[in-house]
């Protein structure tokens, strides 16, 4: 999937446009942010025409703000939402509480829900969300390990410690948002060879969460949705203009991910 905020666009452009560009580029389908029911119904009939699915994302601020935002998910039949957890300071146990409500009532709706590796938000770090993933067993994630690197300020190679907990990221991961951050930004050009050790990282990392899906028998289960955003998210020179072509390198990394899915597939088989 490709998706729709990280999509290179004129501020004129009609989201149709700029969906059937997606579709002619070849994506799955496309990451649409869940969060108001006119933008949600007209993004999902354009989805429609060109037969792509969709990946909602949501972003409550508190407990009570998910579950109109699962309605919306569940209205427009979305794959899955996706959700971002800007909820206030807590300890774990007191966030785990909300997103078990959260998670029996996107049950109940009859939507897979997955909560997203974030900075800023109740899975800020590794750390962080293995706590999680301890007091809420049916939980699944939708990994998007730049925020965890920047987060933590981590360097290659991966402390040993960090390291010893990805692993339990990774099983629980139905979902991968796909970008290569580094210590320092949640965002680099992969294809730049100043951080190749980083993309080969996050290479891995995916790799690894695929063949789990692979392993597991789930692989249809599973969204790759490349997510490189826009400045500030995308480094910008001193007129403001990005440095790298973003949509070149979303192509790049959907082949990637396509490349490393294809070989999982046939080392399991």
């Amino acid at each position: 999937m490709q998706s729709l905020w990280g999509t290179p666009r004129p501020d004129d452009e009609p989201l149709e446009v700029t969906v059937a560009r997606i579709a002619a580029a070849g994506f799955d389908g496309v990451g649409v942010r869940c969060m108001e029911r006119g933008f949600v119904a007209r993004a999902a009939a354009a989805l429609r025409a060109h037969g792509l699915g969709w990946q909602a994302q949501c972003l409550p601020r508190a407990a009570g703000e998910l579950p109109p935002l699962l309605d919306l998910a569940a209205e427009f039949g979305a794959v899955n939402a996706n959700v971002i957890a800007y909820l206030p300071p807590a300890p774990p146990a007191a966030h785990a509480e909300v997103i078990a409500g959260w998670m029996k009532g996107a049950e109940t709706r009859g939507v897979a829900m997955l909560l997203e590796t974030h900075r800023a938000t109740v899975t800020n770090g590794v750390e962080e969300t293995a706590a999680l993933l301890d007091l809420l067993p049916g939980l699944r994630l939708t990994a998007d390990l730049s925020h965890h690197v920047v987060a933590r300020s981590l360097k290659p190679p991966v402390p040993a410690e960090v390291a010893a907990m990805l692993p339990r990221v990774i099983a629980r991961a139905d979902s991968l948002h796909l970008r290569v951050g580094t210590s320092e930004q949640v965002q680099v050009c992969s294809a730049w060879p100043a951080h190749a050790a980083w993309r080969d990282t996050f290479a891995g990392w995916w790799r690894a969460v695929l063949g789990a899906r692979i392993a597991a028998g789930k692989p249809r289960d599973m969204v790759a949705l490349v997510e490189l955003g826009p400045p500030p998210f995308a480094i910008t020179g001193a007129d403001g203009a990005e440095l790298s072509d973003r949509w070149a390198e979303a192509l790049s990394l959907r082949d990637l991910i396509r490349q490393i899915w294809r070989e999982e597939r046939e080392s399991i088989a």
